[in-house]
């Protein structure tokens, strides 16, 4: 599968590198180019196919509500994570409705950044794979993914169908299993599968292990204590 193409646009050297750094160390992401101002994103947005733009809100010549603005105006298909210092909620509002992914406050946390990205790889991979038309079910998923619903709900993780499916699901296969595969077999986001899987660790019900490849990283697997 090709990998997601990101362009980020930082004014800030040290937060571009570090955004960069983070990219660059996740599976299924390209990082196509650095940009420091709206004008320069917008360019390399134009000569570059980009999936997603990393968008800082506060930049000279060009500022990033222009940019999506501009986006939008043009046709172009580029989704957007915006990366801001600003926390007032008339750029939150505006930036959601510009069509915004995910609004991150700075400074962020890894793991913040990583889930966001982890979200919007899941309903990447699951829009390329829909035909033409659509069931009900199929847009609610495109318009309320679970990978976005449950980024921050932990009540209930441990009890219930979800938590009760997983464990039936490794019972049976009787060996490791990725949150990927998991997913696969029950028909949920793969961050949600992980998330569920953490928590039946920390409780002492799974047990995970990194399994190594002869290439890229390890991938962590679970199974039953």
């Amino acid at each position: 599968m090709k990998p997601i193409r990101i362009l980020i646009t930082e004014d800030d050297p040290m937060v571009s590198f570090i955004i960069g750094r983070l990219v660059n160390s996740l599976g299924d992401f390209l990082l196509v180019g650095q940009a420091q101002n709206g004008r320069e994103a917008l360019e390399q947005i134009r000569a570059h196919k980009v999936d997603l733009v990393l968008l800082d809100l506060s930049m000279p010549e060009v500022n990033g509500k222009e940019v999506m603005l501009d986006l939008r105006n043009n046709g172009m298909d580029s989704d957007v994570i915006i990366i801001t210092s600003s926390y007032r909620k008339e750029d939150a509002v505006e930036a959601l409705r510009l069509g915004a992914w995910d609004y991150i406050v700075k400074p962020f946390s890894y793991d913040r950044l990583r889930v966001s990205l982890d979200s919007y790889k899941d309903a990447f991979r699951f829009r390329a794979s829909l035909p033409s038309e659509l069931s009900q079910e199929q847009l609610d998923r495109v318009f309320y993914p679970e990978s976005r619903l449950n980024l921050y709900s932990t009540s209930g993780i441990q009890r219930g169908d979800t938590a009760q499916r997983i464990m039936d699901v490794l019972t049976q296969e009787e060996r490791p299993l990725s949150a990927g595969e998991i997913a696969d077999k029950i028909g949920i986001s793969r961050i949600t599968v992980r998330k569920y899987c953490e928590a039946l660790v920390s409780t002492g019900r799974l047990i995970s292990q990194n399994h190594y490849q002869p290439k890229g990283r390890p991938i962590k697997k679970y199974q039953p204590i």
